[in-house]
Parts: structure tokens; C-alpha cells; sequence
């Protein structure tokens, strides 16, 4: 009985040291943008995705048809514009608007009111501007789909930053350093 309970005991110990040292390997650091305006790439998800939770009513059974047409409605290219306060606002582009209503969003679990920044007709995008808690937020949509006659429930995150505005508008203007003088001989 003896020898088990230590069998256990040392293969528990294995786990927590293989979790433990998992952890260290897959952990990231993150850290804020700084004050500027940034191109990024936008992820859709059709799973939450921190918790993989399907919070849209076509639920599991739909899960890969959910993830396309996400990926169709929503443009791969966002702005990401940083204040010198640190506040910090994600502009995303949806595709298909012909087809999608009234989108809502919440960041973070929170709701937010978003701005219309622009419409293009001919590409049949509308770009949408909202305050974030940061470039890592994730940003829940809702937004009705015509021919589904439903709503629709998914996840926007962002990422890859590189500076620059694109054909986005933007609201800030980046505060550019005082030049430090050179020193007189």
C-alpha cells in the first residue's frame, strides 16, 4: 500500500514539475504599445479565444461553417492608434456589409459604443472605431446577418503591429520627441 501511495505520489510530483516547466516555455511576455498608429492584423473567432466557449447559437455543430464566414465578414487588416495618454482604440474593417446589420461590440466583456469612420460602396466595407483597453483586448461583435436572418455572435483580436495608418482614418495625432540638441565643441 505503501509503495503505491508513493508511486502516486512521485507521478503527481512529475505532472505539477511538467506543467510547471510548460508554463515557463509557452509563457509571452506583453507589452503595451507605445504612442503611435499602427496597421494590424485582425483575427476572427468564431470560439472565444481565451475560453474556446461558442457563444453563437449555431454552437458546435456549426463551428466550422461559424469560422468561415467570420473569416469572410471580417477584413484581415485593422488600425491600432495609441495616444500619449495611453489610450488606446482598434478600428476594424467588416467585409459583406451589403449582407450585415447593425454590428454592436463589447471589449473586453464590456460594451462599447463604436464609430462609423467609413463606408467604401464599392468594396462593401464599413470600418468601425472603438476605445480598447489595450491591443491585446479582445472584442466581441454582434451583428445581424440578412440572409441567415439572424445574429451573428464572434471574436475579433489583433496583432502584428507595424506602424503606419494604411487607408484607415485616424483620430490622434502622434506627439513626436523633442530633438535633443547637439553638444557645442
Amino acid at each position: 500500500m505503501k509503495n503505491t501511495a508513493t508511486k502516486a505520489l512521485r507521478a503527481l510530483c512529475g505532472m505539477v514539475v511538467m506543467l510547471a516547466l510548460m508554463a515557463g516555455i509557452t509563457s509571452v511576455s506583453v507589452l503595451a504599445a507605445s504612442n503611435g498608429i499602427y496597421t494590424a492584423t485582425a483575427t476572427s473567432h468564431y470560439r472565444h479565444p481565451t475560453t474556446g466557449v461558442i457563444e453563437d447559437s449555431g454552437g458546435e455543430g456549426s463551428a466550422v461553417l461559424g469560422q468561415s464566414m467570420t473569416d469572410s465578414a471580417l477584413n484581415k487588416s485593422a488600425l491600432v492608434e495609441v495616444d500619449a495618454n495611453g489610450n488606446t482604440w482598434v478600428t476594424i474593417r467588416l467585409n459583406l456589409m451589403d449582407n450585415i446589420q447593425s454590428p454592436k461590440f463589447q471589449v473586453d466583456g464590456s460594451s462599447v459604443s463604436a464609430t462609423l469612420m467609413q463606408e467604401d460602396y464599392s468594396d462593401n466595407t464599413a470600418d468601425y472605431r472603438m476605445k480598447v483597453n489595450s491591443e491585446n483586448s479582445i472584442i466581441r461583435c454582434n451583428m445581424y446577418v440578412v440572409p441567415m436572418g439572424r445574429e451573428v455572435i464572434f471574436y475579433i483580436t489583433v496583432g502584428n503591429l507595424k506602424s503606419g495608418s494604411g487607408d484607415f482614418i485616424t483620430s490622434i495625432t502622434v506627439e513626436e520627441p523633442e530633438p535633443t540638441p547637439e553638444p557645442t565643441p
